[in-house]
């Protein structure tokens, strides 16, 4: 383990950065996290589109959501992670569902302050995590209990601020759009939202209310999970063969 402390612009935490391994993850997880799978060749593809961005610019700050429960969208958020590392960027991952804290437990890490411990108590400086063969750091979303309503406080417009200083890329893993009103506080503080969607699994409905909340603007494309042939169109982005049907079981949240 290698460890070196990164010091933040003034109102923002020091990153104290580590590399940690892998844990045992299940085939399910890995296949989002190798390049080489079916999955991983369309979240490069995913990837490229938003290095590239639109007329020019390049989205730096991108929430992962969903419209319910379910959709896989922390399993897309590592794989995209995953992608875009490799493409060269220095990616941070950030775990900002505050009820679920999906990410470490997806990845098999130990759980470590973060997010949370930031929020709630300017806790400064915060684990970042390099995973070791993926390349993408992680912060998590902490171990205290934290109030879901401070993602829209002045305290994470630092640190995200202080995030741009060390990473290319930003990605937040956000809560589902329609079980809780958590995700919404970020609407003015990331460049857009990438809307996770699952083949046979996301109502309609909810999917179109989903798309209402944000406003049709703030979603910068949608990730069909679990599609069974490339889908891709003029606002939205997609991958073949969730693993969902590779291994028989279900999408990981």
């Amino acid at each position: 383990m290698t460890s070196s402390d990164h010091e933040a612009p003034p109102g923002g935490p020091a990153f104290a950065e580590t590399e940690v391994a892998l844990g045992d993850i299940p085939a399910v997880t890995a296949a989002f996290l190798s390049v080489e799978s079916q999955v991983g060749e369309g979240l490069r593809s995913v990837g490229t589109r938003l290095r590239l961005g639109t007329k020019g610019k390049a989205f730096r700050t991108l929430a992962m959501t969903s419209s319910v429960e379910g959709d896989g969208k922390t399993s897309v958020a590592v794989g995209l992670a995953t992608a875009l590392a490799h493409a060269g960027q220095r990616v941070l991952l950030i775990d900002a569902d505050l009820r679920r804290r999906d990410v470490g437990a997806t990845l098999k890490l130990d759980p470590a302050p973060g997010l949370a411990e930031w929020l709630e108590n300017a806790q400064d400086p915060l684990p970042v995590r390099k995973v070791r063969g993926v390349g993408f750091h992680v912060l998590s979303a902490g171990i205290v209990s934290c109030r879901p309503e401070l993602l829209g406080a002045p305290r994470l417009v630092q640190l995200l601020n202080a995030g741009h200083r060390q990473f290319d890329t930003l990605l937040l893993d956000c809560a589902p759009l329609l079980p809780v009103a958590d995700t919404l506080a970020l609407r003015d503080q990331v460049d857009g939202f990438l809307l996770v969607v699952r083949a046979r699994h996301s109502p309609r409905e909810a999917v179109a209310r989903a798309s209402t909340l944000l406003g049709g603007r703030r979603i910068v494309g949608v990730v069909m999970n679990g599609y069974r042939s490339r889908f891709l169109s003029s606002r939205g982005f997609g991958y073949a063969y969730s693993p969902s049907y590779r291994y028989g079981g279900p999408a990981k949240e």
